[in-house]
């Protein structure tokens, strides 16, 4: 899936829970952050340069979030 997909996915995510589609944007960037947060933790302990590659996936999906 690429960035652009999944900021559309997680954006549609929040629509029904909702109003507007600033509260959508800030939801799926909250969720996005979340999950950027996680890996930067989870790998912290091992080696964080194998969370790289997640990382830079979801900072782009964050910057595509920005996008819509």
């Amino acid at each position: 899936m690429t960035p652009k997909e999944k900021a559309e996915e997680l954006y549609r995510t929040y629509i029904d829970y909702t109003s507007g589609d600033f509260n959508c944007k800030q939801c799926a960037l909250i969720a996005v952050n979340e999950m950027i947060a996680f890996s930067k933790h989870a790998f912290s302990h091992i080696h964080i340069e194998l969370a790289t590659p997640s990382i830079n996936y979801l900072e782009e999906v964050k910057q595509e979030i920005e996008k819509l």
